[in-house]
């Protein structure tokens, strides 16, 4: 890369830059290392994080080129990350792993076609299939078809290209509550068994399901140890996502179709995946962070209780039944209907009393309970139902992600409303990562990442 090209003093100008055809920014890795880091230091002086996420990729990209990767994708991945680091408002290393670009990945090999596809243009692929199109279109089309064929003879779908998924997962994050905070496994094959510690007690002085952590003195013979570990099957299930299409929006509209893309599907998408992690039954898709299952904790209500109600002392039960290393990452999830409850909250002193969340009422409600983040979700039970609150820590979840999806349309299933039908699918699998509640070393209460609250009734 010459010298000469000029640093970009925007996030807009460096992905003009990283995204012009006939720039020469990616030539030399070691050039173009030098190039972002005076980017960021010319610009987000006061974003630490930002700074180090922009590192990060660099240093990935720069690692997988000296161990002898393909240029293209490492330069391509690079591109692709470094632009969503600077261009995704609040953007984490965690959410851009949670959807990051694989080269791995069954549609990486068609982001190697010539020209990207955008999304809308993509879709008008799947509407008009190779017929209204060029000969290069047709190629691809006809590539694309070939190669999730030879996978699923029986799909017929078609195999959208790494960087378009990655821009539609990205999507998703930014709604999701699950997935920017889970453990996200890549699922190179439908069936993914991935290990786990079968961690049920600390009280015997052993760690990680039977590792002795002893001091050993000079000379002397440590006791036998062994750690009992188990494994969580990650199944690859299908989530899809349909929608029915005006004609007139595909044929005549194309960013107002590309807008819609963009924005409707990741958006349905994110909803479906946080209703099957938080409470998915497990039979024919993800078992949910607080659908039954071993390691769940059900926290029970006060004996004076009344029904229908969250009382601070609710709170701190649940608070002390976390895991404490889950603390630093874990959030509370309640219903909307649970809102009114935590509003009113108040802690008893004496004969009186005041309000332990809400303060004069004045501004936006507190986004926190004792200092972990607070969502509202639609997913949760209703008020007084078990499970209207919990408090998870997601890096105890495990999402098996196949890292594949498809889109495929059908003008028939609408025809006398002249819609089209479009369908997106992908194929993964949730699954808690603890096979148990733990008991502390102290032989009190257990702890778990999972803690919900009793019906109260």
């Amino acid at each position: 890369m010459p010298r000469t090209t000029p640093v970009p003093t925007s996030a807009d100008e460096l992905l003009a830059a990283l995204e012009d055809p006939n720039s020469e920014v990616l030539r030399d890795p070691v050039e173009f290392s030098q190039w972002v880091s005076n980017y960021a230091r010319a610009t987000v002086k006061k974003d630490a994080d930002l700074t180090d996420q922009v590192r990060e990729a660099v240093e990935a990209s720069m690692r997988e080129l000296l161990a002898g990767g393909d240029d293209d994708v490492a330069a391509r991945r690079l591109t692709s990350t470094v632009s969503k680091v600077v261009s995704t408002p609040g953007a984490t290393l965690s959410a851009l792993k949670a959807a990051g670009y694989c080269q791995e990945a069954p549609g990486a090999h068609l982001d190697r076609d010539g020209k990207p596809w955008t999304l809308a243009e993509f879709a008008h692929a799947a509407y008009h299939r190779p017929t209204r199109h060029g000969i290069e279109t047709r190629e691809r089309y006809t590539r694309a078809m070939a190669d999730y064929s030879g996978t699923i003879p029986s799909s017929g779908a078609l195999l959208i290209p790494e960087t378009l998924r990655t821009d539609i997962m990205m999507g998703t994050l930014e709604q999701a509550r699950v997935r920017p905070r889970a453990t996200v496994v890549p699922m190179p094959t439908p069936r993914l068994t991935y290990p786990a510690v079968d961690d049920a007690s600390h009280a015997g002085g052993t760690v990680y399901g039977g590792i002795d952590v002893q001091w050993v003195a000079e000379g002397e013979t440590p006791s036998a140890s062994q750690g009992t570990f188990g494994a969580v099957v990650l199944d690859a299930r299908k989530l899809m996502a349909r929608a029915a299409v005006p004609n007139e929006l595909i044929a005549d509209a194309l960013p107002a179709f590309q807008t819609f893309l963009e924005t409707a599907y990741p958006a349905a998408m994110a909803w479906g995946e946080d209703s099957a992690f938080i409470t998915g039954s497990g039979t024919g898709r993800p078992l949910g962070a607080i659908a039954p299952h071993p390691a769940r904790i059900v926290v029970p209500k006060r004996a004076t209780q009344a029904a229908d109600t969250i009382v601070w002392e609710n709170i701190i039960d649940m608070y002390s039944r976390m895991l404490p290393s889950g603390l630093s990452r874990a959030v509370w999830l309640y219903s909307p209907d649970v809102f009114p409850e935590l509003a009113t909250m108040a802690l008893s002193v004496g004969t009186g009393g005041s309000a332990v969340w809400l303060g004069s009422g004045v501004g936006t409600p507190p986004v926190t309970i004792l200092g972990l983040p607070a969502y509202p979700s639609e997913h949760m039970a209703k008020l007084g139902d078990q499970g209207d609150i919990a408090l998870v820590d997601f890096s105890s979840y495990a999402i098996g992600d196949r890292q594949a999806m498809t889109m495929d349309s059908s003008p028939h299933e609408e025809f006398s409303s002249d819609r089209t039908v479009y369908r997106v699918i992908v194929r993964e699998d949730g699954r808690p990562l603890l096979l148990s509640p733990l008991t502390p070393a102290n032989s009190g209460s257990t702890l778990s990442a999972f803690v919900t609250l009793a019906e109260r009734a």
